[in-house]
C-alpha cells in the first residue's frame, strides 16, 4: 500500500508542476549526454595511446661499411626491442619503385 501511495503522489506532483518536472528531466538528460560524450572521448584517446605505444618504429641509415649482423644483435639485446629489420639499399629502391608505380 505504501508503494502505490507513493506512486500516486508522485504522479500528482508531476501533473501539478509540469514545468519543473520537464526542466529537471532535461537537465538530467543533458548531464548524461555530456558524461557519455566525455567517456567516449576518453576511451578513444586511451585506445589511440595504447596503439601508438605498441607501434614505435625507429629508422636508421647506416654507412656502407657497417657490420649489420653485429649491430642487429646489439640492438636486440636492448630491453623492449622485439624486432630488427634490415633493408638494403637495393631492396629499398625496389620497394620505392613498386610504390611509385602503384600510386601514379
Amino acid at each position: 500500500m505504501a508503494f502505490s501511495y507513493l506512486t500516486q503522489e508522485a504522479f500528482k506532483n508531476i501533473n501539478r508542476n509540469k514545468a519543473s518536472f520537464l526542466l529537471s528531466v532535461g537537465v538530467v538528460t543533458a548531464c548524461f549526454l555530456l558524461l557519455s560524450i566525455f567517456l567516449i572521448i576518453t576511451y578513444n584517446v586511451y585506445q589511440a595511446k595504447s596503439y601508438l605505444e605498441n607501434r614505435i618504429e625507429i629508422y636508421a641509415f647506416l654507412d656502407d661499411d657497417t657490420n649489420v649482423d653485429n649491430l642487429t644483435e646489439s640492438i636486440l639485446q636492448i630491453n623492449g626491442i622485439r624486432e630488427v629489420q634490415y633493408v638494403s639499399t637495393s631492396a629499398l629502391g625496389t620497394r620505392c619503385s613498386a610504390l611509385a608505380q602503384r600510386c601514379g
